[in-house]
């Protein structure tokens, strides 16, 4: 007798063993048949109940490893953070929010896997790149940045926070970890917005010894 799921059940099922498979065979080599053969008790008919494609399958599973726009929402209305704070905000939870963290952090390797790299990275963009901006006119205003030309400085932000410690496109190792941050710092920091100042790097380095001694990684 096939095993009953709740619709939530379903999903979760459907999404975890896609994302397997995806690291397993790569997201172009899975097939919808493929997840399917690995489901327990779940038909096609019901993995397409659930999604239209095998892309919005993969979309769900990118959806995952970002926060819920409601966390964007209440950094950007708060009136105690300076628009430096904001973006540091922003990007702190983006990195280290629990919640993403929890439901993500067994399939990190799918960010080495260049479909969903993309996807991945285009979710993100449109999640906060005009979020970056906006903060950057603020810090201009309250003095807490010196930016230019804000739509290009979010554009370089989000590559050299994100997209430079992704190891599908550029190798991170211990040893420069922290070459590559120092980097990015100076290179913000001449650029008129300190994102990676000092007590930022100390909160970011906390988080991941925290991460650490509960067996995660980054």
């Amino acid at each position: 007798m096939a095993k009953k799921y709740t619709a939530k059940e379903a999903k979760t099922l459907i999404l975890n063993t896609a994302a397997d498979l995806f690291i397993e065979k790569g997201y172009i080599n899975t097939s919808i048949s493929d997840i399917v053969e690995r489901l327990d008790g779940l038909t096609k008919g019901a993995v397409y109940h659930h999604f239209k494609s095998k892309d919005d399958i993969i979309e769900a599973v990118a959806r995952r490893f970002i926060p819920k726009n409601e966390i964007f929402e209440e950094i950007e209305i708060r009136d105690d953070l300076t628009g430096l704070e904001k973006i540091q905000e922003t990007l702190f939870e983006g990195m280290f929010n629990q919640k993403t963290r929890k439901d993500s952090i067994k399939y990190y390797d799918l960010l080495n896997e260049t479909t969903f790299y993309s996807i991945y990275i285009q979710m993100v963009n449109e999640l906060t790149l005009n979020r970056l901006t906006q903060f950057i006119y603020e810090g201009n205003k309250d003095g807490s940045t010196k930016v230019e030309r804000p739509e290009q400085m979010s554009e370089i932000i989000l590559l050299l926070i994100s997209t430079w410690f992704i190891n599908a496109l550029y190798v991170t190792t211990a040893e420069n970890f922290f070459k590559k941050i120092d980097t990015a710092s100076y290179l913000l920091r001449m650029g008129g917005v300190d994102v990676l100042s000092e007590d930022f790097i100390k909160r970011m380095i906390d988080s991941i010894k925290i991460m650490e001694q509960e067996g995660d990684s980054i």
